[in-house]
């Protein structure tokens, strides 16, 4: 299975009972800020992956309180932390982020405004919960 395909299920993993989905673009990363696989239309700077990876790792998330999620040029506010190991950031009017960090990545999904995002992040620990059964 090309990474890729990852994305596109993860889309789908976030359907509602209706079969809308709620993710609409995202990206896994590597832990070296690499990228595995995106949607055309969703890029993320390397630096911007690297600092979720420091977090991550560190445990340190203060800054993200502070001063929000900086992705793509895009700042989000920081709404949560579940577990260390899902992080969500919302922008009013546009959408919410959800980051989800496996062993060896770091998956993102973005869900737009007026969907749900307790959908998405169905959709991101699915896709995550796998990657951790292959250990990525």
């Amino acid at each position: 299975m090309s990474w890729e395909s990852y994305i596109t299920n993860m889309r789908e993993q976030s359907k509602d009972n209706s079969g809308v989905e709620h993710i609409t673009k995202g990206g896994i990363y590597g832990m070296g800020g690499e990228e595995w696989a995106s949607s055309p239309d969703f890029k993320i700077p390397q630096s911007d992956i690297l600092t979720l990876v420091n977090a991550f790792a560190s445990g340190e998330f203060a800054s993200f309180q502070g001063n929000g999620i900086h992705l793509g040029g895009t700042k989000y506010q920081f709404i949560r932390l579940d577990e260390g190991k899902l992080m969500v950031g919302k922008k009013k009017g546009e959408g919410s982020i959800s980051i989800r960090k496996t062993n060896k990545a770091i998956i993102i999904a973005f869900c737009p405004e007026g969907k749900q995002a307790g959908n998405a992040n169905k959709g991101i620990h699915m896709i995550g919960d796998y990657l951790e059964t292959q250990n990525l």
